[in-house]
């Protein structure tokens, strides 16, 4: 009933005339069939006495009455579906705004992720979950009233063949809800997978990935792996397919023992004259269309059921998510603190992603004054970017905490903590709208922190050779003239996107400058030192040359401080930090050597 309840609620809230259209539907679909269980009746009783014209006139508005009532109930029913579309468009925007709006957190927990396709796939199929529901709602009041029209009718037929026809009713539920019930572990079973074959779908369809798929022959691995997620849901169906062919099979006969005692007991009836041929058409036609409408009644119930089942995992995730962001809130304060100046204090600080063993950090401890140019560096895995996403509010601590200006990160409302930072993943994306839109992300009345912003990153001299400058659409999605940025105006186009936060005091880079050759970086890390003056910033490298600028350089191991000191004191150390920036410096100096020989050589030939 919590579904049905919710559901008519979303109706009467996002279209109140699908209310009103199932009301003229159920009352015009249970009318329809009586016009023609009435009429033969009447015709054959009244033949007689009754005059020709009165007789056509009586088909004439049998007819007539019939037509009408068709029109009625298909205008509704077409128009009740099209309407149903406004609240699937809306649930499914609830359910977007929420997956948005939920914890990050949650993106680390794979059955999480489950849920959210499962939801996602409840509420846009037309003919499951939510629309699945609303879709069954058009003809079952109608058979609810016609039920009851019929039972009137037929109230002069024996107790028993009412009983009977009770009887066979339920047994029908019975099977329908069976088999829905098979239907819905099937739909559970391979819930695990619809996501796995959503995404591989889509790796296949990507065209950035295309390149690889061709050159390296990638489809058929490919194929293979979305063929193997086929295989499974057609195991799941045939197996469901068996226990249906049983049920159904169960359930003609059942039909065909009904037609024999029924009818045959109306025949018995009129034969041995208890009934005249008036009531045998009577009992007869009606008999058939209460059968029809009794079985399409149990058929929608039990699939209503089942639907209701698929849309509460609908209902039971928002719930959740709404809890999780209520008691998010309910963990902040009314923070006035205001001052650009950011301190950064690391306490104790662990974090284990779910289902692993150990930890990433572990009881790390810092202190980053306001102010201070800090690179974190270390090898792959070292915990760099878990550390990033810590210090940005995306995953909550397991264990200890981050304070900013002596108040616990988690302390400060969401936005509010948002604001104040300015940041450039790795694997930040481009969306496809225009140029300034993706720097400005919609805050377009900034004009002039947008013009700086372009100036400080080096995007300016990329925007002014595009098309249509600030206004040139990125990718070919929203348009078909959209232009492709290179790794590194990418890289600059997201610098610029962090820059343009005015209000982020606190600055994070990670790993920037990977997609810049090593004269474009020189230029970034001039950059960055001049528009990250006065402010707190933190710059991921694999690079240790780059660390050079900064006033401290923390080199990070297994999610420990292994190194801290600036690059003379690391380098005077002579430890890890020493060791891997030895190693890097002499494969620079090997691959500048190769450059320049090739040159020289290439020169010589020309000459």
């Amino acid at each position: 009933m919590k579904v049905i309840k919710l559901l008519f609620q979303k109706m009467r809230q996002y279209d109140p005339k699908m209310l009103w259209m199932l009301a003229a539907n159920a009352v015009s679909s249970a009318l329809y069939p009586f016009i023609w269980v009435l009429v033969p009746a009447i015709i054959l009783r009244y033949y007689k006495s009754w005059e020709l014209w009165q007789l056509i006139l009586l088909l004439a508005g049998a007819g007539i009455l019939a037509m009408l009532f068709g029109f009625i109930v298909e205008w509704l029913q077409g128009n009740y579906r099209m309407r149903m579309n406004t609240v699937r468009y809306n649930l499914i925007h609830d359910l977007t705004e929420a997956t948005l709006r939920m914890p990050y957190g949650n993106t680390l927990k794979p059955d999480m992720l489950d849920r959210i396709e499962f939801a996602r796939n409840t509420v846009s199929n037309t003919q499951q979950g939510a629309g699945g529901i609303m879709l069954r709602f058009l003809p079952l009041f109608g058979e609810i009233l016609a039920v009851f029209g019929f039972i009137g009718v037929l109230s002069s037929l024996s107790p028993w063949m009412l009983l009977v026809i009770a009887v066979l009713l339920i047994t029908h539920f019975w099977g329908y809800k069976t088999i829905a019930n098979v239907q819905e572990k099937a739909w559970q079973a391979f819930a695990p997978y619809w996501r796995r074959v959503y995404d591989m779908t889509n790796i296949s369809h990507d065209p950035l990935r295309k390149k690889d798929i061709l050159l390296y022959n990638t489809w058929e691995m490919l194929k293979t792996y979305i063929l193997g997620f086929m295989q499974k849901f057609l195991e799941m169906y045939q197996s469901q397919l068996k226990t249906e062919t049983k049920v159904g099979c169960l359930l003609a006969f059942v039909d065909l023992l009904r037609d024999v005692v029924i009818f045959g007991w109306v025949i018995v009836q009129f034969l041995n004259g208890r009934i005249d041929a008036a009531t045998f058409v009577l009992y007869t036609g009606g008999l058939l269309s209460f059968i029809l409408v009794m079985q399409s009644l149990a058929r929608n119930l039990a699939e209503i059921q089942l639907e209701s089942v698929r849309f509460s995992n609908y209902i039971k995730l928002m719930e959740e998510i709404d809890t999780q962001i209520a008691a998010d809130k309910a963990s902040t304060t009314a923070v006035s603190e205001t001052s650009p100046d950011i301190e950064i204090r690391i306490e104790d600080l662990s974090f284990t992603y779910p289902n692993a063993e150990k930890p990433v950090i572990s009881a790390l401890n810092l202190t980053i004054p306001a102010g201070e140019k800090l690179a974190l560096v270390g090898e792959n895995g070292a915990g760099k970017s878990t550390l990033i996403k810590l210090l940005c509010r995306l995953y909550r601590p397991s264990s200890g905490r981050i304070l900013m200006n002596g108040i616990d990160i988690w302390q400060y409302p969401e936005q509010d903590y948002f604001k104040k930072c300015g940041v450039v993943f790795q694997d930040a994306i481009i969306f496809p709208f225009s140029v300034k839109e993706n720097v400005t992300m919609g805050d377009e009345n900034q004009h002039e922190a947008y013009t700086k912003a372009k100036e400080q990153s080096g995007l300016k001299d990329i925007v002014d050779a595009l098309p249509k400058t600030d206004e040139t659409s990125l990718l070919r999605i929203l348009d078909d003239a959209g232009v492709e940025l290179s790794g590194g105006e990418k890289q600059k186009l997201f610098l610029a996107r962090a820059l343009f936060k005015e209000s982020a005091h606190f600055l994070i880079l990670d790993e920037p400058t990977a997609a810049l050759d090593a004269l474009a970086e020189k230029e970034l890390y001039e950059r960055f030192a001049t528009f990250t003056e006065n402010k707190t910033s933190i710059f991921v490298s694999h690079r240790l040359a780059s660390t050079r600028f900064c006033d401290r350089i923390i080199f990070l191991k297994n999610g420990t401080i292994s190194e801290m000191g600036s690059h003379d004191d690391l380098i005077a150390l002579n430890g890890e930090y020493a060791e891997l920036f030895e190693l890097q410096a002499k494969n620079y100096r090997a691959e500048k050597a190769k450059n320049e020989f090739e040159g020289d050589l290439l020169g010589g030939q020309d000459g």
